[in-house]
């Protein structure tokens, strides 16, 4: 889910992009027939082997840097933002710093041979041969990967300042402080988005076009997710039936609440990126779809820590209280009787489907396809008329893996 800020620099980014298009189509071919002309084969044939060697040298060194944002995002995922975020920082830093280092090191290489020819072609053949490695491992990330769009445009800007900065000065001295300040600077703004990100996705309860109420049979319902500990009060309790269907009580109602979100905030995503609006009916599958998501992920969360009795114990409470209260919201008799003979046939159709995911999310470099995530992003999308649209899934999964409520439910069902 993209915010306005990240709407604003994406367009910013396209619209300044325009003059790098033209240099990333032509500086490379006009640097190679110039040294060509200058006879300088040997720096065309180093050039060429640096750029399909590149990827695979990158994602061997890259790994501390993976090491310390892996780390962040699980800082960040408990809650602890001190550590996480200065973690992201380090990870980030370090990646950017590798990337300055490559493009010193092609433009050094590039010079070497230079003498008293002109810098011009051994700076464009050197910027080429920075650039397309990069370009290429940008092009195999997500369309939506914001931090990867910022990520290389500020690459590119800082090989141009490296080669200006030789062909104006004739000293490397004045490019590298640009990668410096790049290197610096770039992981803080992305830190940025990813907070504001952060931010819009945890308090979406004010664009809500419905109110928690909504949903509310008893007082008590009005729970909401963003209290320091929910389960403070079952520590030390066990996990009994009669503490399940407190937590059952308790859970449901977070899972009503957060499915009532999501589904408002993918009739605001389908509206503001597709310019298409959901009729009600529409945004009603779709809340359905965010619940039975969210009660697949508690399933798999029991089936990890609760015995056989007490799982099916516990989601059996789940899901008769989600079903429940999702019946109350209906004043028309036909429709209630419809979503009353269907809501658990469908649900456990859900429960078939899902469980043929064997990851929640992605494993190491594995991409999406496949996963939990991606099966129900693409689900859901295809139910609100979307099908295969790469924005509306990208986002959707954004929305849950952002929410809060993942974690609430493994709370609910690790404290005991």
């Amino acid at each position: 889910m993209r915010g306005k800020t990240e709407n604003l620099l994406i367009a910013t980014i396209r619209i300044a992009s325009v003059p790098l298009i033209v240099l990333n189509l032509f500086g490379g071919v006009t640097g190679a027939i110039w040294l060509a002309i200058l006879g300088q084969w040997s720096i065309i044939g180093i050039g060429i082997i640096f750029m399909i060697l590149m990827p695979l040298g990158y994602t061997i060194v890259c790994w501390p840097g993976i090491g310390l944002t892996f780390l962040g995002i699980k800082a960040l995922e408990k809650h602890v933002n001190w550590v996480a975020y200065p973690l992201a920082y380090m990870g980030a830093l370090y990646s950017n710093l590798l990337i300055g280092y490559w493009l010193i090191l092609t433009m050094q290489l590039s010079l070497a041979r230079s003498g008293a020819d002109s810098a011009i072609p051994y700076v464009l053949w050197a910027y080429s041969v920075a650039v397309a490695p990069l370009a290429y491992m940008a092009s195999k990330e997500d369309d939506d990967n914001i931090a990867t769009t910022i990520g290389m445009y500020f690459a590119q800007l800082s090989a141009i300042g490296l080669g200006l900065s030789v062909i104006v000065t004739g000293s490397l001295l004045g490019g590298i402080a640009i990668i410096v300040f790049m290197s610096v600077s770039v992981p803080i703004i992305n830190l940025i988005l990813v907070a504001n990100t952060r931010s819009d996705t945890m308090h979406l309860q004010g664009k809500n076009e419905f109110a928690l109420t909504d949903f509310s049979t008893e007082p008590n319902d009005q729970i909401t997710s963003t209290e320091a500990d929910l389960w403070q009060e079952f520590r030390g309790r066990g996990n009994s039936n009669e503490i399940l269907a407190e937590k059952a009580e308790l859970l449901s109602t977070l899972i009503l609440d957060c499915s009532l979100r999501d589904a408002n905030q993918m009739k605001e995503n389908c509206r503001s990126m597709c310019e298409v609006e959901l009729t009600e009916h529409q945004a009603f599958e779709a809340l359905l779809e965010f619940n039975f998501f969210y009660l697949h992920y508690a399933d798999r969360i029991a089936f990890a820590t609760l015995e056989d009795h007490s799982r099916e114990y516990f989601i059996d409470a789940l899901v008769e209280r989600n079903k429940k209260v999702l019946l109350g919201l209906y004043d028309d008799s036909v429709d209630r009787v419809q979503l009353e003979a269907s809501y658990v046939t469908t649900y456990n159709h859900r429960q078939s489907t899902y469980g043929e995911c064997e990851y929640v999310y992605p494993e190491k470099d594995e991409g999406f396809r496949g996963t939990l995530y991606w099966e129900f992003s693409k689900l859901v999308s295809e139910k609100v008329g979307l099908k295969n649209d790469a924005g509306i899934i990208m986002a959707t999964m954004r929305q849950i893996m952002l929410a809060r409520l993942i974690l609430e439910i493994e709370g609910a069902l690790q404290c005991r």
